[in-house]
């Protein structure tokens, strides 16, 4: 790689990462609430509610709900404004969210939760596409893998937080600290944290990400600076005929925004949707936000509520999810999506029926407690390990090379339904039922993703749209291609 490249590429890496600050964002929306749940109930009132376990449902709900219904309408508002004005926009309303959580009040933290759930969502449908039209083919995989590793960045810095104000006394509250309340303050100051990456974007859109995409450059009628904003991100080896190719290729984009949902099932595309669908709502039954969202209780019943463990399990399963992130970034765009789903989706099913298994032995009341704690903790910080390295990042590198626009949008739309389901149901199986029951459908999703993976996913590394949709058009499936 020559010099010229090598300044290239680290300009690419700024730009990319002031735009994965949606994912920052993303990851510790998921987490803040978790981390401090029993504090909110305490100061709202409702700790002793018989209906505690449905208000907590709720509001862990609300925010996928929002990212839901901005996933559906995120290509619609992003056609009207495009995307650096809707990303400052929504940055701002970002901002005076993370201000707005300073009222103390049921409804209010509903609303804002939901809102902030539609800023998450917009940033899920619309930061990997606006990587992708920007970063050459042959890098896409390591510069979208970057998004999810800033989301277990979000997701390490709200466990981070909780460890270090936790135990600090409630300043307005006379609450025992053995509880882990947090206090007026303290909880208060990390829900307004999350204004935090909007702050970061903001600036890097106001001042290094000011120029229009290239595809936004040939919907104004300006081919020519199209073609120089193309040569300005791909390597020098680039030739006159492949940035002509590119040229067509985003011009054959851009007649993909103004199709309908009818024409996402048309015979172009309905495979790769219906795949894509399927695998929008099993990857979030695959379990990972629940253990995000109740990461505490979760923990908590595995340790018998041992403080130190419960935290140090936190901040251990964030470190490792980073390490995990960076290096599926590298090996999706070196060994391929297909292999890193298989392996990495094994694994998660493995761990999550030892979990489940051990728990099971735990609630009979065995001997040598004190070994399955260990044991649990350690299969769980495997499974965070291997979603991240698998069904965390590939999800939305295979979404950007699969699909269009919309269809990004819609399946983004069904993942985050799904999210909200599960945050919904999860606490209620578990105190109807028991928590190993759900981490026995957590493998039992597993192991029905993994013959999905095996029989009808192709590899889409290093291929064009126009290829990925030849593949998906053959009426074959992978199985088949290899023979």
């Amino acid at each position: 790689m020559s010099k010229q490249d090598n300044t290239l590429f680290c300009d690419l890496l700024c730009k990319v990462l002031f735009i994965t600050m949606g994912y920052l964002y993303i990851g510790y929306a998921l987490t803040y609430y978790a981390i401090t749940q029993d504090s909110i109930a305490y100061v709202l009132e409702f700790i002793t509610s018989p209906n505690k376990s449905v208000i907590e449902g709720f509001i862990n709900a609300s925010l996928p709900i929002g990212a839901a219904v901005a996933a559906l309408v995120s290509s619609m508002i992003v056609k009207r404004l495009n995307y650096r004005v809707t990303f400052i926009l929504f940055d701002i309303i970002g901002i005076c969210i993370g201000l707005l959580f300073t009222i103390q009040n049921l409804s209010v933290l509903i609303l804002c939760r939901t809102l902030q759930g539609f800023l998450t969502g917009l940033n899920s449908a619309l930061v990997i596409q606006y990587i992708y039209h920007f970063v050459p083919l042959n890098n896409v995989g390591i510069f979208v893998g970057l998004g999810p590793c800033l989301m277990m960045v979000g997701l390490t810095l709200g466990f981070a937080i909780q460890w270090i104000f936790i135990g600090q006394p409630a300043s307005e509250y006379n609450v025992d600290q053995y509880y882990g309340y947090l206090g007026f303050n303290n909880w208060k100051m990390i829900f307004m944290f999350t204004a935090i990456p909007c702050v970061i974007r903001l600036f890097g859109m106001l001042s290094i990400l000011r120029s229009d995409l290239p595809f936004e450059q040939v919907k104004n009628g300006n081919d020519e600076k199209a073609i120089l904003q193309i040569q300005s991100s791909y390597p020098s080896t680039t030739t006159n005929e492949e940035i002509e190719e590119l040229l067509l290729q985003i011009k054959q984009n851009m007649q993909e925004e103004d199709q309908s949902i009818k024409d996402l099932f048309s015979k172009s595309y309905k495979k790769s949707m219906i795949l894509c669908m399927i695998f929008g709502v099993l990857q979030q039954f695959a379990g990972i936000n629940a253990v995000n969202f109740y990461a505490g209780s979760i923990i908590g019943a595995m340790t018998n509520d041992n403080t130190t463990l419960i935290n140090l399990a936190n901040v251990t399963n964030g470190l490792v999810s980073i390490t995990a992130s960076i290096f599926s970034s590298i090996m999706i765009n070196r060994a391929g999506r297909r292999i890193v789903l298989l392996i990495g989706n094994a694994f998660c099913f493995i761990s999550l029926t030892f979990i489940c298994v051990i728990i099971s032995i735990q609630s009979s009341g065995e001997n040598q407690e004190q070994y399955y704690q260990i044991f649990n903790l350690v299969f769980l910080v495997i499974y965070v390990i291997s979603y991240s390295l698998s069904l965390g990042p590939v999800f939305w590198v295979y979404l950007s090379e699969v699909l269009p626009a919309k269809g990004i949008s819609l399946v983004t739309f069904i993942n985050w339904f799904s999210c909200a389901a599960l945050a919904q149901i999860f606490p209620i199986i578990v105190e109807q039922l028991s928590l190993q029951f759900n981490f026995g459908i957590f493998a039992a999703v597993c192991l029905l993703l993994e013959a999905m993976f095996y029989f009808f996913f192709f590899e889409t590394k290093g291929l064009t749209k126009n290829e990925i949709q030849s593949l998906f058009q053959s009426k074959k499936n992978y199985v088949d291609l290899k023979d």
